[in-house]
Formats: C-alpha cells, sequence, structure tokens
C-alpha cells in the first residue's frame, strides 16, 4: 500500500503540438530553455515542443492542478487591469513596465522528485522544464508590469459544503420515511355509499383548487424570482427544493400537534393543502435574502419558520378568531416581517452595495414578467380554496379578479407617473400586479360591495409601487435592511393595508358575515390583534433564525460569489472555459466541477 501524494495528482491534457516562437535565455550548464512571454499565451498554444533528447524533439504536455486554471485567469485578468490603469497614469520617471523579480525565485531548483531543471520567469510565472518533457505551471510570484505585486489567490472553497446539503436532505428524508412507516395512515375506505359520494365531492372540490395552487408556487413564484440574470437556475431550483422540504416538514408537525389520534396520523387531501400554505410562508420569507444565502442557510430558515407559523396561526384564527380566509395575515403579513428579521440579523449593521451580478438584464425581466402572469391567473383559487362551498366561495373569487384587475391598471399608471420618461418599470409590473390579490385576501369571502375591492386593489399597487420607488432605498439608508425581492412592498404594505380594511369591513359589515367568533373581545379589536402578533411573532423568530444563520458551518457564499448558478450548478459552457475577468474562486470552482 502506498503512501499519499504530498499535492493533488496532475490533470495531464494532451495538446496537438504547435511551434512556438520562444525567446531563448541560457540556462545553467550551457544549456537553452524557451519561455513565453506570459503564462496566458502559453495556456492558449494548442501545444509546445519540449527538450531535446538525442537529437529528436518531443511533443510535451501541460499538467494542471487543480488550481491552475483558476491562477492563471486571475493573473491574466490582474494584469491586463495594470495595463489599463499604467496607460492612464504614464510611465514613471527613471522606470519602465516589465515583470516583477523577487529574490526567493530562483532561476534553477530541484523538483519534488529530485529532478533538476531551469526555471525561467515570465509574467509572475515560472515554467519549469523537467526531464520527461513536461512543463508544471506553478504560481510562485506576482504578475506586474510596474503596479504593486498580486496577492496569492485563494484555495478553493472547501467541499465540505457541497457534502453538508445532501447529508442533512439524506437524513430528513430517512427520518420521514420512518415516522411516515410508523404513524401515517389513510382513512379506511367506507362501504356505505353515502359517505363515498361525500369523500368523492370533496376531491372533485377540492383538487382542481389544489392544482392551480401548485402551479402558481413551482411555476408562477419561481420564474417571479428569475429576475436575476445569473441566478436562475439556483432560484426556480431551490424554490421548488423549499416547497418540498417544507411541506414534508409541515405535515409531521401539524400532524403530531393537532392530528395525532390514537398513535396514528390520517392523511387526506385538506391536510396536504394546509401545509403547502405553511410552506408558501417559507417561499415568500427567503426573498428577503435571495441569491445571498446558501441552500443550507434557506433549508434552516424552512426548518425554524414552519413550526413558528403553525403556532402563530394557531393564536391568531384559533384563539382570536380572526378572519383570514385569503391568508393575508396569517401567511403574506408573517412571512414579510419573518423574512426581513432573517435579513436584519444575517447582515446585521452592513450595508449591501449593489452587486454587478444583481442587475435585471432583458430577458431575466421578461421571465419574471411571465412568472408574474401565471400568478395573476391563478390568483383567486389561492385565495378561495379554504372557503365555505357556496356563495363565500363565489364572492372570493369574484372579489380577488376585481382587486387585482384594479391594481394591474393601476400599477401601470403609477409607474409611468413616477418615471421621469413615462416609461414603465418592469419590477413594478411584476409586483404591483399582484399586489391587489395579497390586499383581498383577509376580506374576499365577506359581503361588501364590488367598489370595494376594487378600491382596494387600486390602493394596494399604489402602496406597492411608492414602496419600491421610495420606502426601500429610505429602509436601506436607515436601517441598512436588505430586502432582494422587495417582499415588504408586495407582502408587508399590502398586507397590513387589507388587515386595516378588514378591521373596517366587520365593523360595518351585517350579521351574517361568514364565520364566527369565539373570542370575547369585539370582532374588529380581534383583527387588529392578529395584525399585531403576527407581525411580533414573525419578527422575533427571524432575528433569532437569522443570528442563528451566521454560523460558518453553514457556508454562506462569498460576495463575489453571489447571485451566480456556477456555485451551485454544473454548467456546460463556464466549466469548460471560464472567462479572462472570472474569479479565482468560480475558475477553480468550474474546473472541480469538471473534474
Amino acid at each position: 500500500m502506498g503512501s499519499c501524494p504530498s499535492r493533488p495528482a496532475p490533470i495531464v491534457l494532451p495538446f496537438l503540438p504547435a511551434p512556438l516562437a520562444p525567446r531563448r535565455r541560457p540556462g545553467a550548464g550551457g544549456k537553452t530553455g524557451s519561455a513565453p512571454q506570459h503564462a496566458a499565451a502559453e495556456m492558449r498554444q494548442a501545444g509546445w515542443s519540449g527538450g531535446e533528447d538525442g537529437g529528436r524533439k518531443r511533443t510535451g504536455y501541460l499538467e494542471l492542478t487543480v488550481n491552475s486554471w483558476a491562477y492563471l485567469c486571475a493573473a491574466e485578468a490582474q494584469e491586463s487591469l495594470q495595463n489599463s490603469a499604467q496607460l492612464e497614469r504614464g510611465p514613471r520617471l527613471g522606470t519602465r513596465p516589465g515583470p516583477q523579480r523577487h529574490p526567493w525565485c530562483p532561476a534553477r531548483r530541484r523538483d519534488a522528485g529530485g529532478r533538476e531543471g531551469t526555471r525561467v520567469q515570465c509574467g509572475g510565472w515560472h515554467l519549469r522544464h523537467i526531464s520527461d518533457h513536461r512543463r508544471d505551471l506553478t504560481p510562485r510570484c506576482s504578475v506586474g508590469m510596474g503596479g504593486p505585486p498580486v496577492p496569492r489567490m485563494a484555495v478553493p472553497p472547501s467541499t465540505y459544503p457541497r457534502r453538508l446539503l445532501p447529508l442533512f436532505l439524506g437524513l430528513f428524508q430517512s427520518a420521514l420515511l420512518l415516522f411516515f412507516a410508523l404513524f401515517v395512515t389513510y382513512d379506511e375506505p367506507s362501504a356505505q355509499a353515502e359517505d363515498t359520494n361525500l369523500v368523492a365531492n370533496q376531491v372533485y372540490s377540492t383538487f382542481p383548487f389544489f392544482q392551480d395552487i401548485q402551479v402558481m408556487l413551482v411555476v408562477g413564484l419561481g420564474l417571479l424570482l428569475t429576475f436575476l440574470p445569473r441566478y436562475g437556475f439556483s432560484a426556480l431550483t431551490h424554490n421548488f427544493l423549499l416547497l418540498s422540504f417544507s411541506m414534508q416538514w409541515a405535515l409531521v408537525l401539524q400532524g403530531l400537534l393537532h392530528h395525532f389520534h390514537h398513535g396514528q396520523i390520517h392523511l387526506d387531501l385538506h391536510k396536504l393543502l394546509i401545509s403547502e400554505f405553511a410552506a408558501v410562508t417559507v417561499l415568500i420569507s427567503v426573498g428577503a435574502i435571495l441569491g445571498r444565502a446558501s441552500p443550507c442557510q434557506l433549508l434552516i430558515v424552512a426548518t425554524c419558520e414552519i413550526p413558528t407559523y403553525l403556532a402563530s396561526e394557531w393564536v391568531i384564527v384559533t384563539c382570536l378568531g380572526v378572519l383570514d380566509v385569503g391568508g393575508t395575515i396569517t401567511i403574506h403579513v408573517f412571512s414579510c416581517y419573518f423574512g426581513l428579521g432573517v435579513s436584519k440579523a444575517l447582515f446585521r449593521a452592513t450595508q449591501q452595495p449593489l452587486h454587478p451580478k444583481e442587475t435585471p438584464t432583458t430577458s431575466s425581466d421578461l421571465m419574471s414578467l411571465v412568472g408574474t402572469l401565471i400568478l395573476w391567473v391563478f390568483w383567486p383559487s389561492f385565495v378561495a380554496v379554504l372557503c365555505q362551498p357556496g356563495d363565500a366561495q363565489h364572492r372570493a373569487i369574484l372579489n380577488t379578479l376585481l382587486a387585482m384587475s384594479a391594481s394591474a391598471i393601476t400599477t401601470v399608471v403609477a409607474s409611468s407617473l413616477l418615471e421621469r420618461d413615462g416609461k414603465l418599470s418592469p419590477g413594478h409590473l411584476q409586483n404591483g400586479s399582484l399586489a391587489g390579490g395579497v390586499a383581498i385576501g383577509v376580506v374576499a369571502d365577506m359581503a361588501m360591495p364590488p367598489v370595494a375591492a376594487l378600491a382596494l386593489g387600486s390602493l394596494s399597487a399604489v402602496v406597492c409601487v411608492l414602496g419600491f420607488r421610495f420606502l426601500t432605498p429610505l429602509l436601506g439608508r436607515k436601517l441598512t435592511l436588505h430586502d432582494q425581492c422587495g417582499i415588504h412592498n408586495l407582502h408587508g404594505l399590502p398586507g397590513i393595508l387589507g388587515a386595516a380594511a378588514s378591521v373596517v369591513a366587520v365593523l360595518v359589515a351585517s350579521k351574517d358575515t361568514s364565520g364566527s367568533q369565539p373570542s370575547q373581545l369585539s370582532p374588529a379589536l380581534c383583527q387588529a390583534a392578529g395584525l399585531a402578533v403576527a407581525i411580533g411573532a414573525s419578527l422575533l423568530a427571524g432575528l433569532l433564525t437569522g443570528a442563528a444563520l451566521r454560523l460558518p458551518c453553514l457556508a454562506r457564499p462569498p460576495e463575489r460569489l453571489c447571485f451566480d448558478d456556477s456555485l451551485y450548478f454544473k454548467i456546460q459552457d463556464q466549466a469548460e472555459s471560464p472567462g479572462p475577468d472570472s474569479s479565482a474562486e468560480e475558475g477553480a470552482l468550474a474546473l472541480k466541477e469538471q473534474v
């Protein structure tokens, strides 16, 4: 059994022979060795002709360690920047540009195997000609064109965070399999025709709404998050992963808290629907830290948010008797301020600068707008699915459509007036068109005139657009609050507006309002108390969760690798040829994924 090598095994890449125009330099012992003027030029060559062996020239090979390609890209980019800076400031008196030499970089040294060769410094890279006619690129000194030395590049990120994600998910799924095998079952089929017809009617009346909600969350919300041009794969995949994880986690907790009878949990479509509503809170909350958090951090957010949501919903709906059929208070307001609390605790008082990969492009905004249209079409199903079949469900569908159509038109008006040239902002359209559906949810099934739904939809759109234009920059400057997707403008402000409208609606509504009020407090006061509980509980839990996300083991991505799919996905074109403008970490990571 052999011992482990002292360094990673090199990757030998054969190239076709191609002659170079070498610059001959006398070496030790009177022999000569060729050295290109820059290491990047050497990489672009198809091959080289190595040393002489009995008068014959052999075709050489290029040996790359895992980090070599990343070092080369960083060196080439650094030299380009220094050349540009040198041209701007002009030559310095008494100096001329040239590669820097260091006294600790000898021209001749024995390698690890005891073989003696000649090292020639060229642009900060040392090319070693060894006896087997191969070349080893080793970064030793800086690339300099009259500027300061380049620091040694960082080692590629550890594979530990990559192994942590499948380990976490694998353990979770294994525990879930064991739990379902022991405690979860279905209802036994009934032999009576009346019971069979009742179950069939429930399935036929609920499952179409359930399908619409699935399309909303998987396709619509996923596409809405693709406004980041280089984060589309991650946005869609992380959204789908969090939905599946949160729904299963909510099924377990909900079954243990509310449906655990005689050692069994009986599963049906209604319980699955309630668990999916719990998962929606996670999908909304992570929008505040989208692109700046690792998948492990997002899973921790889901793990902490689901039990907090179930507890707050029980207090708001069961204890206080709040009327909220569309989840305006329990889902939208709660998830918004939970996500803002996580963002505040995760980034603390550090104001996040605008990232170069953060600016949307035309194609990314177009995909996000397609997600908005899908959400707009299916939103009435999300609001009306939990209503009592009949008049209440009918009113909920009509009021939601009226509010969302009014919000779409008002968004166009407000966005045009706020822009100096009168053009529309894609971000305003993507969010303001949905604000009416957020605000109307709490009063959707109440007996109110159609004009109230239109007015509420218009006001919510105005609040959302004004929030994007003025409130978000203000909160960023004064409170250093980072909100990547603007969830405060789409879910927080319209949700508060809808809760205020529910207080007014309850005060003026007739006695035949759907639902009951088990609390001894007045119905209007219960609505206001439910809003306060949702904001307070979500902020506190979000701050605690954000503090937990700062643990080093959760592998928060470095700043320059945020908003980039290449950190989590094997993208073929980037992995094969990382450009010269790529950072050292990106190039090393892409090459490592290819290996």
